[in-house]
């Protein structure tokens, strides 16, 4: 869709939906087998009990795939307007390296002089 220069605010929805139909296609059949499981089956049955076995469910399923998708796009930092944005600067700094001496040096000490120095 991007190739075809079609805007974000089309985009962006398009491509959640796409991610959340074989989600949903899964929770179906989860609370299908969980229905076989306890023996309730739905031929004539009334149909607020439809309601209260299948839809309740599938619902608060729905509700809590919605929030990680949200949470998922939120990490991905990916929004309709302007470019991506970060929280914080990521990055290999000074503090990295000599956190990284000290621990090779203590791995080198345990495996080689066998534990601490000096016991």
């Amino acid at each position: 869709m991007e190739r075809m220069h079609v805007p974000k605010v089309i985009v962006i929805p398009f491509a959640v939906m796409f991610r959340f139909f074989p989600t949903l296609k899964e929770e179906w059949q989860d609370v299908k087998n969980a229905m076989k499981m306890r023996g309730i089956g739905l031929a004539g049955r009334n149909p607020l009990d439809v309601l209260e076995y299948v839809m309740v469910p599938i619902l608060m399923s729905v509700s809590k795939i919605a929030d990680e998708l949200s949470a998922a796009s939120m990490t991905k930092c990916l929004s309709v307007d302007g470019r991506r944005t970060h929280i914080a600067k990521i990055g290999f700094s000074f503090l990295d390296i000599i956190l990284a001496l000290c621990s090779a040096a203590g791995l080198f000490a345990h495996v080689f002089l066998g534990g601490v120095i000096g016991t």
